[in-house]
């Protein structure tokens, strides 16, 4: 039988121009578009051109050049798209570093990538621990109009390097993936074509920087003359206020995983809007496809991993797929399903699916070894070889051509669009000393959500050690709280619920981030509805606190106890 591959050749993008050029091209072309809107501001192509001109001549003149490596760590803004967008003007390359990633991971990158500075926010200031030099936006931005917005004259080639994304590692340690610029401009201009975009699409931007489709979400509109509309991380977060942006700005496209999509028509998304869809970072499954369908314009299936430049294999979905395929290849890429012994499979058997094309990437970065093994040469025919990338996956190729994606082949998965290696996880938690074996798996709920699952043999011995020792620390860290709030002078009392109330002090628990007034208020209400629903009389309150709970309840009942153990307390 025959052994089979696909594969889309067109004239290739090596040559072509870099994204920086792309954009500027773009920018000259529609000076007036709206490039980006964030919160209730917009910025036309000039003014960003204009800026991220600024912007590379302000990092050129800090000896920034072709191929250094320039973290950065901001809050998603304006400033962020600018800063990404001057660092491959001035010919380096990227490092995106979400701030909301844990400290010692983010360190870790900067040391491992030898990133030359570090762009972030000075309210960060202290918080990484790195011989990286770091410059703050806040000192950077006000200086920007000292610099020329002429075009930076640096000369980028295909092969110069555009970015390094870091994805997870089986030690414990994140893998970073160096991406050229010839992959990241052929990606693009593939897209750009199909599943398509012009100058009047509004697309909604979510995705932290540190995930590989940000690429998209920024770059693809910035090549076309479309509108960015970006949104902060906590709107990102919250399927209720997405839905509501999607409608007021009358958004075309926007980019998300299957459990971004689940939870936007679970926060009551029921009437079809104009969003062509692109779905990504981790399995479509059938169910939510017919969910999605009625309610868009199109529903596109997007597969590829960071090592072959973020989307490989594209397929419009239509309600009569009988089975929800990965379809075709884009531009420039090959697919060939290989067996355990690296040998084509026959038509209709699966194998592991391997990429090749212009997206590839160099390997990984520090990492000789494991470059070595998932970057192979594969002979094509007697006289010629190409590069390819084994992804991992299993799939075979279907009778219309279709390629069907199967599932991982390794010890590998993907949660709300993240790649995350098991062995990673078991890694961490077998570091606290606390288990003495561990396992994690990843299970679909109900609703087809994944979610990782621990199994662990505890270290009794550590484990009530440790115990202790967090008692000891929650204890300490209450009395913080409440002394801080009994302490209030009477000026700082609630006018409306007459209650000692202050907001800066009470933190969430799981992020130790400051829960805002408003969420504290509504918590309040919610509670005391709760207690009252049950007409008590009589209510007894075992850690009152300073009395919140009280002051709401008070007029409702007949006698109120409250106990605490700070001294201080009621």
């Amino acid at each position: 039988m025959a052994r089979v591959h696909s594969t889309n050749n067109i004239p290739p993008f090596i040559d072509q121009a870099s994204l920086p050029t792309l954009f500027a091209d773009c920018a000259h072309q529609y000076p007036s578009n709206i490039a980006l809107k964030f919160d209730d501001l917009t910025h036309t192509y000039q003014t960003i051109n204009n800026n991220t001109n600024r912007f590379a001549a302000f990092l050129l003149s800090n000896n920034i050049g072709l191929e250094d490596r320039v973290a950065v760590a901001l809050d998603r803004s304006p400033q962020m798209l600018v800063a990404l967008l001057a660092i491959l003007k001035s010919g380096a390359a990227y490092i995106p570093l979400d701030p909301e990633y844990p400290n010692d991971r983010i360190e870790y990158m900067l040391d491992d990538s030898s990133a030359k500075i570090l762009i972030t926010s000075k309210k960060y200031s202290a918080r990484f621990k790195t011989t990286t030099r770091q410059l703050f936006i806040e000192d950077i931005w006000p200086h920007l109009n000292d610099f020329q917005t002429d075009e930076p004259e640096v000369n980028i080639a295909g092969n110069s390097l555009a970015y390094i994304l870091y994805t997870s590692g089986s030690t414990g340690k994140p893998k970073g993936v160096p991406v050229e610029h010839h992959s990241l401009t052929n990606l693009l201009l593939s897209i750009q074509k199909t599943p398509g975009i012009t100058e009047k699409d509004i697309l909604l931007s979510v995705t932290t920087i540190s995930f590989d489709i940000a690429a998209v979400e920024l770059f693809l509109p910035l090549i076309t003359g479309a509108t960015i509309v970006l949104v902060t991380a906590e709107t990102a977060r919250d399927s209720r206020i997405l839905l509501k942006v999607a409608r007021e700005q009358n958004i075309s496209i926007m980019q998300a995983t299957p459990t971004t999509w689940r939870m936007m028509l679970e926060a009551g998304w029921d009437e079809p809007l104009p969003i062509k869809i692109f779905c990504g970072g981790e399995a479509l499954t059938k169910d939510l496809a017919h969910k999605l369908i009625p309610k868009c314009r199109e529903l596109w299936n997007m597969y590829g991993p960071t090592e072959t430049t973020i989307y490989s294999i594209i397929k419009r979905v239509s309600i009569s797929d009988e089975i929800i395929t990965i379809g075709a290849p884009i531009h420039n890429t090959s697919i060939y399903l290989l067996d355990e012994h690296g040998q084509q499979v026959i038509a209709g058997e699966a194998g592991e699916i391997c990429i090749g094309g212009d997206g590839v990437a160099r390997g990984y970065l520090n990492k000789e070894a494991l470059t070595h093994d998932k970057f192979i040469t594969y002979p094509v025919s007697s006289s010629k070889s190409i590069r390819l990338y084994r992804t991992g996956d299993l799939g075979k190729i279907l009778p219309n051509g279709d390629i069907q994606c199967l599932g991982r082949i390794d010890h590998q998965v993907k949660i709300r669009g993240f790649r995350i290696e098991l062995g990673e996880i078991e890694n961490v938690i077998q570091s606290t000393g606390l288990v003495s074996e561990t396992v994690v798996v990843a299970k679909d709920d109900e609703d087809g959500n994944k979610n990782l699952i621990g199994y662990t043999i505890p270290n009794h011995d550590n484990l009530r050690s440790k115990e202790r020792e967090l008692y000891q620390e929650q204890v300490k860290s209450w009395e913080k709280v409440y002394e801080a709030e009994y302490e209030q002078p009477e000026h700082s009392i609630d006018q409306e619920t007459n209650t000692p109330f202050n907001a800066n002090i009470w933190k969430d628990s799981f992020t130790a981030k400051i829960i805002p007034a408003d969420q504290m208020q509504e918590w309040l209400a919610d509670i005391a509805k709760v207690i009252l629903a049950g007409k008590p009389e009589n209510v007894l309150e075992i850690g009152c606190g300073t009395g919140l709970i009280y002051n709401q309840i008070a007029p409702y009942i007949k006698k109120y106890i409250g106990t605490d153990f700070f001294k201080s307390g009621y």
